[in-house]
């Protein structure tokens, strides 16, 4: 499995969506993560943890759950309460899947997972691909999806650093340029792993 880090607002869906052009399968771990959220037992376990706050409802609101957990002043300790709960149910379901998609003959299954380091998901995957972007960059995409940019660096301070997650990658795309540039060093690296490409026009 080919795991996909970098820091917020780098393009890592960008990234997945072009391997997934070569054949790859595309496992979302934010996606996992939402899905998780609406199990009942993960409702049970968020609602005793940190009362009716997060709730819209019966259902958990990912909008109030957000202004909780990334808090400045007592976010840290209740994300991490949060990851307690919801970490290990992620982990199966991408067990499952990959289970699945190897079983199936995927060429390569890739994991897209802001918190790959964090949540030790990287212990998964056999090659571990580090997307760069400047901070300028990021700062702009991230004000494009409505956020501030001290909403950004809360965020971005709730992650593994970005020299580590770097440091501890075993390759890196440079996503700061146009698009086609980025997918030349897609292509690139699938070629360098010896893969095949599913569609033989790209």
């Amino acid at each position: 499995m080919i795991g996909l880090s970098g820091g917020i607002a780098s393009g890592k869906s960008a990234i997945a969506k072009m391997f997934a052009r070569l054949g790859a399968i595309v496992l979302d771990a934010d996606r996992m993560g939402h899905e998780v959220l609406n199990e009942e037992q993960i409702k049970l376990q968020v609602r005793q943890a940190f009362g009716d706050g997060p709730f819209d409802g019966d259902q958990i609101s990912r909008q109030r759950l957000a202004r909780i957990v990334f808090d400045p002043v007592h976010g840290r300790e209740k994300l991490a309460t949060l990851e307690k709960l919801t970490h290990p149910v992620i982990r199966e379901r991408i067990l499952d899947q990959l289970e699945v998609h190897s079983a199936r003959g995927a060429i390569a299954v890739v994991l897209d997972a802001p918190l790959l380091f964090k949540a030790g998901w990287d212990n998964l995957c056999d090659k571990l691909v580090f997307v760069d972007c400047s901070e300028d960059k990021r700062i702009q995409r991230a004000m494009s999806r409505r956020w501030t940019v001290e909403e950004f660096r809360e965020r971005e301070k709730q992650q593994m650093p970005i020299l580590e997650k770097r440091a501890r990658s075993t390759d890196i795309i440079d996503n700061s340029g146009d698009t086609d540039r980025t997918f030349l060093q897609v292509q690139q690296l699938w070629k360098s792993w010896q893969l095949p490409v599913a569609n033989a026009s790209e």
